[in-house]
């Protein structure tokens, strides 16, 4: 039926990621035969990491960890999250968000999100609120801000505790404040997939000394709780810690260390290609390209969504079909909203802890299978050169509404 429409050809270009930098190979051998340690007893990469982000972020602590999983599990513990406790988080996230409240017993209470960028909506968490509620998580989906201001004043009304996932969004802004510093805790990812891709590990970032000298406790021992530790009523910890061991690793600090400097960079040139690919689009009559809040500046750029308008001649799933026979890497994200995994399908959490129960509404969370359903995810380019590629795709994209008559 499409055979006459010619699949995708980039001749030389290819899109990758992490970039291949064979200067940062370099380098990184050159630290691993001459690397020394920091004044906190770890290697001077991670000190350095944790220095440079805090004045990047803004933020007055930040502690170097294995992944952002491990940070959010920190800082629940750090901001005393127990079992039986409510924490309200955003039904479309990633699981990692939810998870580590399962470990400690206490229970994500699943919020909707608004259609339009998929963000935790703000108008349907003080319905969720209980007694039990002790802090919300917003998750800043694809390098997007969640709405903080509403936000805040939520968390101050009813005084939670605030945790903010900044897997996706590092150098992202709400109202020219940066993501990670309005909660009690920030957490982002370096992730491979990620910015600041380093293979593996996170930070957590924090303007609370106590909690940050609470999160030094529970995620580390040895040399740095000896150099750390200072609150008095800490110090009895410092000999065995009541450490996760969550620290990141030192060559892994090191490359996201490298890759912290090229930032800004690495933000512009993804929102350059960002813009690109949105106003080609306004020629699709099926494909609608994300918007930017005029309160927001994107960060981190996980990932190109769009959604695509309902149509009768075709639908979502046969159309992404039809692009990828045409080479174009065009897919559904692979994370679906939380209840619709068998994770957090009701009861299922049972099967692992006995004695664990966690339930939720599917009726109230819509809006998260709506987006989902609707949506198409395309690759973050991030080079001049992949604008090629994206003159593509657009191509295709119009040939196929062509055909349909769209």
């Amino acid at each position: 039926m499409f055979k006459n429409i010619r699949p995708a050809k980039f001749q030389s270009i290819n899109y990758s990621w992490p970039i291949q930098d064979k200067n940062i190979a370099n380098e990184l051998k050159n630290y691993y035969f001459n690397y020394k340690n920091g004044k906190n007893g770890l290697p001077d990469s991670i000190e350095n990491l944790e220095k440079d982000f805090c004045k990047f972020n803004k933020s007055k602590y930040s502690l170097a960890l294995s992944s952002c999983t491990a940070a959010l599990h920190i800082a629940y513990l750090s901001l005393g999250i127990k079992k039986d406790d409510e924490v309200i988080i955003s039904n479309y996230t990633f699981p990692a968000t939810a998870i580590p409240l399962f470990l400690i017993g206490a229970k994500p209470i699943l919020c909707d999100v608004d259609k339009q960028d998929a963000n935790i909506d703000v108008n349907e968490i003080e319905k969720l609120i209980t007694k039990k509620t002790k802090a919300i998580t917003v998750t800043h989906w694809w390098g997007q801000p969640c709405n903080m201001e509403k936000i805040c004043k939520i968390v101050k009304k009813y005084k939670l505790k605030l945790i903010e996932d900044c897997a996706h969004a590092p150098g992202a802004k709400y109202k020219n404040k940066l993501v990670g510093t309005f909660g009690d805790f920030g957490c982002f990812s370096f992730d491979n997939n990620k910015l600041l891709a380093a293979g593996e590990g996170g930070i957590l970032v924090t303007n609370n000394y106590k909690y940050y000298q609470k999160a030094i406790l529970l995620s580390d021992f040895g040399p740095r709780l000896y150099k750390s530790i200072k609150l008095p009523n800490l110090k009895n910890f410092i000999e065995t810690g009541l450490g996760t061991k969550y620290r990141i690793h030192f060559l892994a600090a090191k490359i996201a260390l490298i890759k912290l400097k090229k930032i800004n960079q690495l933000n512009l040139e993804r929102k350059r290609v960002f813009n690109y690919f949105s106003q080609k689009l306004k020629s699709s009559k099926l494909l609608t390209a994300p918007k930017n809040k005029n309160f927001f500046t994107r960060g981190g750029f996980y990932g190109y969504k769009v959604l695509m308008k309902k149509n009768k001649s075709i639908n979502i799933k046969n159309f992404i079909l039809i692009l990828k026979s045409k080479k174009v890497d065009a897919r559904r994200t692979v994370t679906p909203p939380l209840h619709l995994t068998k994770t957090f399908k009701n009861g299922n959490i049972k099967n692992f802890f006995k004695d664990y129960s966690f339930k939720y509404n599917p009726k109230n969370l819509k809006n998260s299978e709506w987006f989902h359903e609707n949506h198409i995810s395309f690759p973050s380019f991030y080079k001049k050169e992949h604008e090629k590629i994206i003159d593509e795709y657009i191509r295709i994209i119009l040939s196929v509404e062509k055909f349909l008559k769209i």
